[in-house]
């Protein structure tokens, strides 16, 4: 996989890959990221064109699934800590 692009953006990692006649979209925050990728025929066939898909709302959808992510990855490794945590007597 090769790096072609990095958008800027204030919240945001987003870089544009090439790999066999395929462009990645990846948009990283922390610990997570989502990718998106076009096959060579869906439109999106040069850099330029997956520029022109990052616009505003896209980012803030994007921000706004990262979110989700962040909550069900607490919401569930919460509820793992908590089944493992031994019962100790109440000692008084």
């Amino acid at each position: 996989m090769r790096l072609l692009a990095n958008i800027p953006h204030p919240l945001l990692k987003i870089s544009i890959f090439t790999n066999d006649n395929r462009f990645t979209l990846k948009f990283e925050s922390g610990l997570y990221e989502q990718t998106y990728k076009f096959r060579d025929g869906d439109g999106y066939d040069n850099v330029d064109a997956i520029i022109k898909l990052v616009t505003d709302q896209f980012c803030i959808d994007v921000l706004q699934l990262l979110n989700l992510q962040h909550k069900m990855k607490l919401s569930h490794t919460s509820n793992l800590h908590s089944a493992n945590e031994p019962d100790f007597p109440v000692i008084i």
